[in-house]
């Protein structure tokens, strides 16, 4: 079930909010959050309710380990082995068995049979989250939970698929108050809130997709492409995943806020960055956080020689690229962002940050060239894809551009072959894509309060933000119905198939 789709707009979510708005006004306790856990059930077992057990077996042996570990005073540590070693099997064997099968094929030149399981929609998330609550456990800055606090706390439906990755301290001492918290006001922000994503999601990204994904498929199978074909390829991937992650960051904000519920931050204008450094503290907050703070920081982080620092800051970064997906060109694209850390990190030691317009603007579009080009591994299937992609848009062997180009560029003196048409529809939509990511606020200053923020990214609320007015009130009425309009399909969330 998606949250773009009929099904969850008008049945799952009216229904279930409507049941968990009386049982509040009704001061049945805690029945609501019952009902929230109940409805976060069914919301995962409709995608397929054969790995609804796995979700709540996992659940149940989380806790039962949790209890352990404040038991258990002289083997701790072989507790909290065995419970990460746990967490991490059914996502080793459902997420990277094939591609370790196959790496050894490749290497060895042996035909070990794919297992070709289909990968449990979110496991990636619940995953490390869990893993998250049980080192906090040993660490003792937590006690274990009771089962609805747990229980929720893992499953709760807006931030269960593709996050944000959610910490016990930030949720589960919200619990107890969120009851407290269906307001009409509340209901009115996250609701229009929820409108802005979806429209981001339908009339945005999935229209960036039909510029992307025929290239990209075109790129695999090494068709030929010319130059405004790949960097319109590129540059359409680039925003389509922005747009993409930004609509499920607000919807899932938006649905934790109607049920009285604040989720961290996870997506602050990433593509206004400086640096790589700013972006990965921008692009999926809570994932940056969870690497730092469980991965990072227990290699030693920043408080050792500088090459061991740089060596961290590398398996760290690869880590996070694995985590996406279970191919060499997601260790790649880790490894490579993790290569661009380290020298942003050595370019502060070495010399001070250039200050001024031109410095900053030098500094903006070198990061997001980079951003783009680094996409384009992201998004292929395999090297040789990204790289036959690669070689069009830096075409080092010879310029290939549309038909209507050549003539221009021979007049100039500049040799060029011809292939394809030039068509200026997907640069009018990629124009109009960048006016709204390097322009307008972010959802994040248009609806302040609605979230955790703990690096405190936000300079304040920009003098458009929401109030409750009728301006608002036709602007998200027509935001629903243009994009009802345009929902011809439905189609997953990129941070989906992570």
């Amino acid at each position: 079930m998606l949250f773009n789709s009929y099904v969850f707009l008008f049945v799952f979510l009216p229904l279930l909010f409507l049941l968990y708005a009386i049982l509040v006004r009704s001061r049945y306790g805690r029945a609501p959050l019952w009902l929230l856990l109940a409805g976060s059930c069914v919301y995962y077992a409709w995608w397929d309710i054969r790995f609804f057990g796995l979700l709540a077996g996992m659940i149940v042996l989380n806790l039962v380990l949790s209890r352990i570990l404040t038991r258990r005073e002289r083997t701790r540590k072989l507790w909290l082995v065995i419970g990460i070693a746990v967490n991490l099997t059914p996502l080793l064997v459902f997420k990277y068995a094939d591609f370790m099968i196959g790496s050894v094929n490749t290497a060895a030149g042996t035909q070990f049979p794919l297992w070709g399981l289909v990968l449990p929609i979110g496991i990636s998330f619940f995953t490390f989250q869990q893993i998250a609550y049980l080192v906090d456990v040993y660490r003792r800055l937590t006690e274990p939970h009771d089962f609805l606090e747990y229980a929720l706390f893992v499953s709760f439906f807006p931030q269960l698929i593709a996050g944000p990755i959610v910490h016990h301290k930030d949720f589960i001492s919200q619990i107890r108050e969120a009851v407290s918290k269906i307001t009409l006001a509340n209901v009115n922000v996250a609701a229009t809130l929820f409108v802005v994503g979806l429209f981001k999601k339908v009339v945005l990204a999935d229209q960036l997709s039909t510029i992307a994904s025929p290239l990209f498929r075109q790129a695999e199978l090494h068709q030929v492409l010319n130059i405004y074909e790949t960097w319109t390829g590129a540059l359409a991937y680039t925003f389509q995943i922005y747009f993409d992650f930004s609509a499920y960051t607000d919807m899932a904000l938006a649905l934790g806020f109607l049920f009285g519920f604040r989720l961290p931050i996870n997506f602050y204008s990433p593509y206004k960055s400086l640096n790589i450094i700013e972006f990965w503290r921008r692009w999926h907050i809570s994932l940056s956080s969870f690497l730092r703070d469980y991965i990072y920081f227990p290699l030693g982080g920043g408080r050792v020689r500088i090459d061991r620092k740089f060596l961290n800051i590398l398996v760290t970064m690869l880590i996070g690229g694995i985590w996406h997906g279970a191919g060499w060109t997601f260790l790649i694209w880790g490894l490579v962002h993790g290569l661009a850390i380290g020298a942003n990190h050595l370019w502060r030691h070495l010399w001070k940050e250039r200050g001024g317009w031109a410095g900053r603007a030098c500094a903006h579009v070198v990061t997001f060239v980079f951003l783009i080009f680094t996409w384009v591994i992201f998004n292929s299937p395999s090297f040789s894809g990204a790289w036959h992609f690669w070689s069009e848009m830096v075409p080092l062997g010879g310029l290939t551009v549309p038909t209507e180009w050549v003539g221009t560029l021979q007049s100039w003196g500049i040799s060029a072959t011809a292939h394809g048409d030039y068509h200026g529809t997907p640069l009018a939509i990629l124009l109009a894509a960048g006016v709204v990511v390097f322009t307008l606020p972010n959802t994040m200053q248009l609806f302040p309060g609605l979230y955790i923020d703990h690096g405190k990214l936000c300079p304040g609320p920009s003098r458009l933000c929401w109030r409750p007015s009728f301006g608002w009130l036709g602007f998200t009425a027509g935001l629903f119905l243009v994009t009802i309009w345009n929902m011809t399909t439905v189609s997953e969330f990129l941070y989906y198939q992570f």
